[in-house]
């Protein structure tokens, strides 16, 4: 039950000095809990951008459980 509560990330995207994307790395932390997920991300980058912090919030409306979380075996 707990191991599906948190997520910790880590990141790394390689952009070229053509690309409109520059390369950056970056690092977030995911919560879940009743069907609620709440993730929160920091880009460590240069230029444009630099110092981003993003938040998303969202809600599972049905779940799907196995056969192993149900109790039931082959």
């Amino acid at each position: 039950m707990f191991r599906d509560m948190l997520a910790l990330r880590l990141g790394y995207h390689y952009g070229s000095d053509s690309s409109a994307v520059p390369s950056y790395a970056s690092a977030g932390v995911g919560i879940k809990l009743s069907g609620i997920t709440l993730d929160a991300s920091y880009l460590f980058a240069s230029d444009v951008l630099k110092n981003t912090f993003s938040i998303g919030i969202g809600y599972t409306l049905i779940t799907y459980r196995s056969r192993k979380h149900k109790g039931q075996t082959r």
